[in-house]
């Protein structure tokens, strides 16, 4: 899999969202998911890919500096700033130019297991659907709770 773009071509749109939804896929068969998740899955993206900013290029480049890699993280990103605004203008640009053609594809988030509860609130919402909003998921909650209680006698 990949994080990164970094040369002279980076991908198209089309690629990334094609390489997104390939690896949200796998994922999808990978968990177990039923075929509708799994067609879900095979869905574009709906977010479009990022650039990397140019002083995150910078942080990426200087991130192997073994005089900041010895500092807390606190410390670490106040030294970053410094040495960031150290840095001239003409060189800011230069890195702005190529964190352009770095693409970050965005993040894939695995949808989650329900759980017991979860279900338990599925199956039971029909029997307080008639109950005010605010009192619905109370209710619930006593049920949760007076169900619990029979199953451990």
């Amino acid at each position: 899999q990949f994080l990164y773009f970094i040369g002279a071509n980076p991908p198209t749109r089309e690629e990334m969202v094609f390489a997104v939804s390939r690896v949200h896929l796998a994922a999808a068969k990978r968990s177990g998911a039923t075929a509708a998740a799994r067609r879900n899955a095979n869905r574009p993206a709906r977010v479009a890919p990022r650039t990397l900013s140019s002083f995150g290029l910078f942080m990426k480049l200087t991130a192997s500096n073994p005089a900041l890699r010895t500092l807390p993280i606190r410390q670490r990103g106040r030294a970053l700033g410094k040495l960031w605004q150290l840095v001239p203008p003409l060189q800011k640009k230069a890195l702005a130019a190529k964190a352009r053609t770095i693409m970050i594809p965005p993040k894939v988030r695995k949808p989650r297991k329900p759980s017991a509860y979860n279900k338990f609130v599925q199956a039971n919402y029909g029997k307080v659907r008639k109950l005010h909003y605010r009192k619905r998921l109370a209710a619930l909650a006593k049920m949760w709770k007076a169900a619990k209680k029979a199953q451990r006698r």
